[in-house]
């Protein structure tokens, strides 16, 4: 037999991780990154390039590699292991509650590789730095050209920036599928900013600029 209480009320005594749980989570993930030194020796080569210079083809590669579940990494793990430090380091932890990208293993790998050597590092979600980078990168571009953007060239700069987001990267026949091409795909953006070639240099330097 057994017996049912349906006279008692549950209470939640914890929620989340408790420390020792999320010192756990933290170790596992630095052993995963050790297991994939290699990979990760290549990407803060990435990181440490000087400003502006563009990413070698090799290295973009294994940014993008890191970025999906080849590491045995999903989403929910992502999730897991970025509660984790915000347990542990909460001051220097932001964007608690946010759907998680597969990206967002970048920012990981960033901040497990600086925080010990730099306490003003932070852990941010990856779409926050690629934001900040495009809107420094829009001022730049359009007090160098002495005018601002029109609103359909803005349209198309945030489609590309959207993409490099969620895939590290964005190539011209991207621009050819979703919302993009009902506005007229890659021939569309090519009109927008004056040629082919125009376009073709705005995806170069926004792939060198936002990434990584």
């Amino acid at each position: 037999k057994q017996a049912i209480d349906e006279i008692s009320i549950d209470v939640v005594t914890s929620r989340g991780f408790d420390e020792e749980s999320a010192r756990r989570e933290i170790a596992n993930f630095r052993a995963l990154m050790e297991q994939n030194k290699e990979q990760i020796d290549l990407f803060e080569l990435a990181l440490n390039r000087p400003p502006g210079t563009p990413l070698a083809e090799s290295v973009q590669s294994v940014a993008r590699a890191i970025a999906v579940p080849t590491l045995g990494l999903s989403r929910p793990d992502i999730e897991r292991v970025w509660r984790a430090y915000q347990k542990l380091e909460g001051s220097r932890v932001r964007g608690a509650g946010t759907r998680r990208l597969l990206t967002d293993i970048i920012a990981l790998i960033r901040y497990t590789m600086q925080r010990e050597d730099d306490n003003g590092t932070i852990l941010e979600p990856y779409q926050n730095m690629v934001n900040r980078r495009f809107d420094n990168w829009l001022t730049e571009q359009e007090r160098l050209r002495g005018r601002p953007f029109t609103a359909e060239q803005r349209w198309w700069l945030e489609r590309i920036r959207d993409r490099i987001v969620t895939d590290l990267q964005c190539q011209e026949s991207d621009l050819d599928g979703g919302a993009a091409f009902d506005q007229g795909g890659r021939i569309g953006a090519a009109q927008a900013f004056g040629g082919e070639q125009e376009l073709l240099t705005v995806l170069r330097e926004l792939n060198e600029r936002l990434v990584a």
